[in-house]
């Protein structure tokens, strides 16, 4: 290695320490997608809610052996610039597009994420707060670098996971004396149990519709559930979001070090999740179900204000409010049953302080908290989207063919400008994307995860691992995998009637989902005038439930993505030349690494 490319690795490895970016990656990764969307996926699907934890927790370990080392070697170089690198520039805007599309649906979760405390606090509506959040992401983004932001995260991870604590920590050290909640979670989950069935005995529950907290595979089949664990872990692997730190380390030892380090911190932060989701199904159970409509807590019109929450078919904005609409049902209730209570599942996390009997104070504290974690993880992911695509502080080492060639710390102005426009373009998309309402924060994040997964993952890795793959392979794996993911997310999404009809014979759909789509559609047809229209919501409902292939569910559709896209690239480089001396030395570079490595 040269010296000028020696001086830029140390330039690189003195920016940031390791422990900076060690932090700077665990505060990272308790983002307000992670807090609120993860939690309340925890909260409503119980057992099968783990499966999202399971994969951020794969992503983690997949780069850190597979793939950030070899991209630290290759010359600190982000996903799409070493697709650019070992492929070519072709296929490199192939990668560049998918990381776009994915860094946009990410960012869509984040800015919603940021947006549900701002309704909270400052009283807006849904679109506003979005178009609030997207706007101070924007300001970030343009104003920061990706070292101040670095610093930023690593120095908001302690109160961040100090902030998530705090609603478990406090009731469990007044109740039980234990200030540890994970030491007495075992008691919560068995008093979880007990109310489930008092709840069932007492008929404020459905037994078809509320699912057992701890029995797994209610919601989601075991495939199903591998499915999306690996979906998200190889989304997660391939994203800058979480390369680009490691890969500007010193050595590949380093980058190692800085993604076990911060996944260990993360970790003991994440502990935190299972404690939370309990306490708020705990909280829910015991504090409101069972409650006279005319007798809720002033906590909870909060939220129905905020258009968070909803009791008898109405926002709970008032007891007046809620009390005739619960009036006014077929039968009307006397005691609120689980079914009558809609908070939504991504704001469960803001209730909890609340149904704990915590003061306001803690749900001020814990959504503040949650808004800058948020605004921090967007701001990185279009940091990170724009210095890979730019490649900014990326001094890579030269090649044999080219000893003059790329040594420059300042990439030329048409990438910097093409970087700035590619950030605005992502952040604008994702505000129009997150005011659509799409779909829970955790299904957002699985479904940007799957769009990596399928387009960047295996270029990746076959970039790093396979000297035969070519950027013809590469191109048209990337396309072929991102179009079939993509494909799937969309036309099971928000074209799930004409999917089913046309796909019906891949569906597992049981005998009781075909039958609801079948009369759902008789209801159309036999439907006139204004009730076409709720004839038309509920057939699409039922097809929702129905339009799979085998079993698949959109949040594991990464899979799909990449096993076809990996099959695309290994037919293809097969039958195409064998890639040039340039893509062998650098696959040689990742094989022999220098010392330190």
């Amino acid at each position: 290695m040269s010296n000028g490319s020696d001086n830029g690795t140390r330039a690189l490895a003195r920016g940031v320490s390791p422990l900076t970016r060690a932090l700077a990656m665990a505060g990272d990764g308790l983002s307000g997608t992670l807090m609120l969307g993860f939690t309340g996926a925890l909260a409503a699907l119980g057992h099968d809610g783990l499966a999202f934890l399971s994969g951020i927790a794969g992503g983690w370990l997949i780069a850190m052996t597979l793939i950030a080392p070899h991209l630290q070697r290759a010359g600190h170089l982000g996903p799409v610039m070493f697709v650019a690198r070992r492929f070519g520039s072709v296929t490199a805007v192939a990668a560049g597009g998918v990381l776009v599309l994915a860094t946009l649906v990410l960012l869509a979760a984040e800015l919603t994420a940021l947006a549900m405390p701002l309704r909270l606090l400052l009283g807006v509506d849904g679109p506003t707060g979005v178009a609030i959040a997207a706007a101070l992401t924007l300001v970030v983004a343009l104003a920061a670098r990706s070292g101040a932001v670095t610093g930023l995260q690593a120095l908001l991870f302690v109160p961040l996971a100090a902030a998530l604590m705090l609603p478990v920590f406090l009731p469990a050290l007044a109740s039980a004396g234990v200030p540890v909640p994970q030491l007495a979670y075992g008691a919560v989950l068995q008093s979880i149990s007990d109310l489930e069935l008092k709840r069932l005995g007492e008929e404020l529950a459905d037994p078809v519709s509320l699912k057992a907290y701890l029995r797994p595979f209610t919601t989601m089949t075991p495939s199903a559930t591998v499915m999306l664990t690996l979906s998200m872990a190889l989304g997660l692997a391939a994203m800058p979001r979480l390369l680009m730190r490691p890969v500007q380390a010193g050595s590949a030892h380093q980058a190692r070090w800085v993604l076990a380090v911060g996944f260990v911190l993360l970790l003991l932060a994440l502990l935190a999740l299972p404690p939370l989701a309990a306490a708020v199904r705990h909280g829910l159970l015991e504090t409101l179900v069972g409650r006279e409509p005319g007798r809720l807590d002033p906590w909870l019109f909060d939220l129905g204000r905020a258009g968070l929450a909803r009791v008898c078919g109405v926002a709970a904005v008032s007891a007046d409010a809620v009390s005739a609409a619960c009036a006014a049902l077929p039968e009307a209730p006397e005691r609120l049953r689980l079914d009558d209570i809609d908070l939504a599942r991504d704001a469960l996390l803001l209730a909890l302080p609340a149904l704990g009997g915590l003061p306001s104070l803690v749900t001020h504290l814990l959504a503040a908290a949650v808004a800058v974690a948020a605004l921090a993880a967007a701001a990185w992911l279009a940091v990170a989207l724009r210095d890979d695509v730019a490649g900014i502080g990326v001094r890579p080492p030269p090649l044999a063919e080219h000893p003059a060639g790329e040594t420059s710390d300042t990439p030329p102005l048409w990438r910097r400008m093409l970087a700035l426009v590619l950030v605005l373009a992502a952040i604008a998309g994702a505000a129009a994307f997150a005011a659509t309402d799409p779909a829970d924060l955790a299904t957002l994040v699985a479904w940007g995860l799957a769009v990596a997964a399928a387009g960047l993952t295996p270029a990746l890795v076959a970039g790093i691992w396979w000297q035969r793959a070519t950027a013809a392979g590469t191109f048209a794996g990337i396309v072929c995998g991102v179009a079939l993911t993509v494909y799937y997310i969309v036309a099971t999404r928000y074209f799930a009637i004409g999917f089913y009809e046309t796909w019906s014979g891949l569906s597992n759909a049981g005998f009781g989902a075909v039958a609801d789509f079948e009369a759902a559609r008789d209801a159309l047809a036999a439907a006139a005038g204004e009730d076409q229209a709720a004839a038309l919501a509920e057939l699409d409902a039922a097809a929702r439930r129905a339009a799979n292939w085998f079993g698949i569910r959109s949040i594991g559709a990464g899979v799909l993505g990449a096993g076809a896209g990996t099959l695309v690239l290994l037919l293809v480089s097969a039958v195409t030349p064998r890639p040039g001396p340039s893509a062998r030395l650098l696959v040689e570079r990742m094989r022999m690494p220098s010392h330190g490595g």
